[in-house]
């Protein structure tokens, strides 16, 4: 960071540690670095407003914390739908369906998402048509029923039981010889070990909140600074840490720790692996920017910008 003009103090904390936490809050930092253990959020409550600026790097959300000072930076699965539906609508003519497998228990989740491709059917100027499977014990059966000949058949599958999941995808990459389909993955989905050729076979989408481009000049000399000074090579969590340490800093330096908040939307600051994007939401700010990986035919993978 002093490479940059960038220098401040560090305090290292034991996240599962609910006084050394409390002790470190206390002393009102300028930034305070999550994450923390789930316990400790409701023993720290008295405590949230003492940091100038919390940042939680990997929970989606919490709504424990009502603080403007608070941010976090993983994007919500609704984020991750909505940045798909906008991205589909993009096509002229689509069919789009919606299946929920048995196993699925977060139906709200699910309702919720209906409703905002419902809205994003209803507003679009373009052909666009929204079926909604429930629940059903023949998911891929009933999707096949569904699809569209001559049309763009963009299906989600709400599922996070790994074998379930690898079981339709196969099935559903047998019904592509016939049928123009694209699957939308969830982001659940990035841990499980799927067939990569079946992605592109089934012309995947895929929401990210990063992706590292080890062809930019940026992050070869990332990694060879890396390299030099630690002897090893960096993991996906060095370029998120570093990336957000690195915009948090450099937005507190150059406006001040009172006002920067409301100059996020004009501080354009380039980064290694990601980009941010905040929004209010019910609670606190939260990113939703989000990258989508395209699958291709040709096992090529194209990057869309937010």
């Amino acid at each position: 960071m002093k490479k940059y003009g960038l220098n401040f103090d560090i305090t290292v904390v034991n996240s599962l540690d609910t006084n050394s936490l409390k002790q470190a809050i206390q002393k009102s930092p300028d930034i305070f670095i999550g994450p923390i253990a789930n316990k400790a959020y409701k023993a720290l409550q008295p405590y949230y407003s003492f940091p100038k600026l919390w940042i939680e790097p990997f929970k989606p959300d919490n709504h424990l914390i009502n603080s403007s000072n608070y941010f976090t930076l993983l994007p919500s699965l609704h984020s991750h739908i909505t940045r798909l539906a906008r991205y589909v609508t993009n096509y002229d003519t689509v069919t789009c369906i919606m299946v929920s497998s048995p196993l699925y228990r977060d139906t709200n989740i699910f309702n919720s998402l209906r409703q905002t491709w419902g809205h994003y059917a209803l507003s679009s100027q373009k052909n666009f048509l929204l079926k909604v499977l429930l629940s059903t014990h023949k998911p891929i059966k009933e999707v096949e029923n569904a699809l569209s000949v001559g049309r763009k058949n963009f299906v989600i599958f709400f599922s996070d039981n790994e074998p379930e999941v690898s079981e339709f995808i196969s099935k559903l990459r047998l019904l592509s010889n016939d049928y123009d389909i694209h699957i939308l993955l969830l982001p659940s989905w990035k841990q499980f070990d799927l067939t990569t050729e079946y992605l592109h076979r089934l012309q995947a989408l895929q929401t990210m909140p990063y992706y590292i481009n080890y062809t930019s000049p940026a992050i070869k000399n990332f990694i060879q600074y890396h390299h030099r000074f630690f002897q090893t090579m960096p993991s996906r969590f060095t370029f998120w840490g570093f990336d957000l340490t690195f915009y948090f800093t450099k937005a507190v330096a150059h406006f001040g720790i009172n006002n920067f908040k409301n100059c996020l939307p004009m501080f354009k600051q380039p980064m290694l692996e990601t980009r941010f994007h905040f929004y209010q939401g019910k609670s606190h700010p939260q990113n939703d920017y989000l990258f989508i990986l395209d699958y291709t035919k040709d096992y090529r993978i194209k990057i869309i910008p937010f």
